[in-house]
Order: C-alpha cells, then structure tokens, then sequence
C-alpha cells in the first residue's frame, strides 16, 4: 500500500496539487497543511485563470508557500505530484529562472528556515487533489479553509493510512 510519508517530528508538510477544467480551460489550486503525524491543520483552494497545469502546479506552491508563511514555523517539507515543478523548484538558480512563478517561489523560500520539496505520487496526493477540484470561490480570491471539508476527509485518511487500491491497472484490489 501507498501511503504519506509524512515528514520527521518538527517539520509540517505542505501538499499541493493543481486541476485544469477540460470544459473551460479554467485552472484551479489546492493544498494542504499537515502537522508530522499527517493530521489537518489547514487548507486553501484558489481559481487561478487560464493557464498551463505546469504554471497551475506553481501558482499552487507559490500560495501554499503564503499561506505557510501566517504560521511559525520554521521546517517546511512541500510535497506536489508534478514531477516538472519540483525540478525546477530544486534547481539551485530559482531566483535566476526565466519563470516568474519559479523566481517569485525562490524569493519566498529564502524566508524559511528549511525548506524541502518532494515528488510524490498521485495516490499520495488525493487530500490536495480534491481540494484542486472543489468549487473554488469568485473572482480569484483565495480561501483559506480551517476545518477539512466534508469531501476530503476520506482523503485525508487515505492519504496517511494508504489507499486500498493501486494505479496498477484500473481496478481495485
């Protein structure tokens, strides 16, 4: 079974994930703050326009990352299922990237004092997936969600204890 591997005691972790409507193009951003044992401390979800699920996936991160920076605290594990945004969220010239999203992110990160970013798989990811895909609120604002929605808490059990499935194929086990 796949699980979270949630980060070591004193770290919080931060899941991000993005979704791009088939019908209008239109992206939108979701996340998760999760203390080291995987439980919920926060959420976000924001429309973000048209844009790629590359520059999707990055808008995510840059508001997760605003989002983290209201608390205090000091070790932050970023885990998303892009594999692209996470190279070059690790590239050590984020400040000099021609992406403004990427340089925008390196500025940011300068403000923490760790800062770790992971590729995971999607199946690790469904908490930040679903948020990505709810309702998002008008006209660009983000919402920043203090209680775990309804839809996601089965998600979030998922997300920590592992899914009773696998991407294998299409079916269940």
């Amino acid at each position: 079974m796949t699980k979270v591997e949630p980060p070591v005691p004193d770290w919080v972790c931060l899941n991000v994930d993005a979704s791009i409507s088939p019908i209008t193009g239109i992206g939108s951003i979701g996340g998760v703050l999760r203390d080291a044992a995987g439980a919920w401390i926060c959420g976000y979800q924001k429309c973000v326009g048209k844009v790629s699920i590359l520059q999707a996936e990055l808008w995510s991160v840059l508001v997760g990352l605003q989002v983290v920076r209201t608390f205090d605290f000091a070790r932050l594990q970023v885990q998303s299922d892009n594999s692209h945004a996470i190279k070059l969220l690790l590239d050590s010239s984020t400040i000099g990237n021609s992406m403004p999203l990427v340089r925008a992110i390196g500025l940011l990160r300068q403000e923490f004092w760790q800062i770790d970013f992971r590729w995971i798989p999607r199946e690790k990811n469904m908490v930040a997936d679903c948020l990505s895909k709810l309702p998002t609120p008008p006209q660009f604002r983000l919402s920043v969600i203090s209680d775990i929605p309804e839809a996601a808490v089965s998600f979030l059990d998922r997300d920590r204890d592992g899914p009773p499935y696998s991407r294998r194929g299409r079916g269940v086990l």
